[in-house]
């Protein structure tokens, strides 16, 4: 029969025009060079299944790893995606093609050491995704290094049915600061809409304002852009002693102490070369003044004694 055969056609279709991640490349995801498998057929389906697609498992959908791609502690990458009907990326002209992005809603990236635990550190309201855009994050300052960790994006739905999506990335972390097996928790991944895994509560997230639907919506927000592009462990600044400083040390003071008999010692004060260095110019000693103070301090010379000779007298 025809009717049934394009409608399976038609809903095959259905089920694999949503975004997958891109870049890093997630698991089993048709374009990933490094993976030896490739479902180009469900890897845009939520993890609740669709129209020829069963469910898959949470998280991530697929457990095959791959070689992972190297990224660096404090690095901020450009996460992209990817969707069937736009096999060669975006593309000018192609704003109001259906890329089944459902006026976005939440999407959240995260890391994960040990495929359970999924700590958020990035998220990105209402207009994502969207393959026409970039959508930075910035891998924490303090996050552990790791030979094979997981890079994971998830995301809510702003419109449609209630799903649950989830990519994954395997990605080795650098990080010379913070190695390997240190501990790392941030919040955990909004997780809803997937009863299979026990997500029971539902969640219908807010999209995209100008709602294009599916279509090219209005990309990043600044204020989501400014958050998950800051540092997470700013360097605090270490001041240290100049060795070869030029400034003299101050000198100490010299006491002066009244020591007139009959009298109370008095106060001690700073000695008179402080004093006088502190002084305004109007007032210092006059040059005249300076040379009667240092003649006074001169030996005076006094005149050679003559003696006179006396006759002793005999008697």
């Amino acid at each position: 029969m025809i009717v049934p055969s394009i409608l399976i056609v038609l809903l095959a279709r259905f089920a694999s025009c949503h975004s997958s991640m891109l870049f890093p490349p997630s698991r089993c995801h048709p374009m990933n060079p490094n993976s030896n498998c490739k479902d180009s057929r469900c890897i845009t389906t939520p993890l609740n299944g669709g129209p020829g697609c069963s469910p898959k498992p949470f998280p991530c959908g697929y457990s095959q790893r791959h070689t992972p791609t190297t990224v660096n502690a404090g690095e901020v990458i450009n996460v992209k995606f990817w969707n069937s009907e736009f096999p060669n990326g975006a593309f000018s002209g192609g704003e109001s093609k259906d890329q089944a992005r459902h006026n976005g809603g939440l999407c959240e990236f995260s890391l994960s050491y040990d495929e359970k635990t999924f700590n958020v550190i990035a998220t990105y309201e209402r207009s994502c995704p969207d393959i026409f855009f970039d959508w930075p994050v910035r891998i924490p300052d303090n996050a552990p290094a790791c030979e094979n960790c997981l890079f994971a994006w998830s995301w809510i739905n702003a419109l449609g049915n209630r799903e649950f999506y989830m990519n994954c990335a395997d990605v080795k972390i650098v990080n010379p600061k913070v190695p390997s097996g240190s501990p790392f928790s941030t919040k955990p991944i909004t997780t809803a809409n997937l009863a299979a895994a026990g997500f029971t509560n539902t969640l219908t997230p807010d999209g995209d304002v100008p709602n294009n639907g599916n279509g090219k919506g209005s990309g990043p927000r600044s204020s989501d852009v400014s958050k998950n592009t800051a540092s997470s462990a700013p360097v605090a600044a270490i001041s240290s002693p100049n060795p070869t400083s030029t400034v003299p040390p101050t000198a100490p003071s010299v006491p002066v102490v009244n020591t007139t008999p009959g009298t109370q010692p008095t106060t001690p004060v700073t000695s008179q070369a402080n004093s006088l260095s502190s002084l305004p110019a109007n007032n210092l000693p006059s040059s005249s003044t300076l040379q009667n103070a240092n003649s006074l301090t001169t030996p005076t010379a006094f005149p050679k004694p003559k003696w006179k000779r006396y006759r002793r007298h005999r008697p």
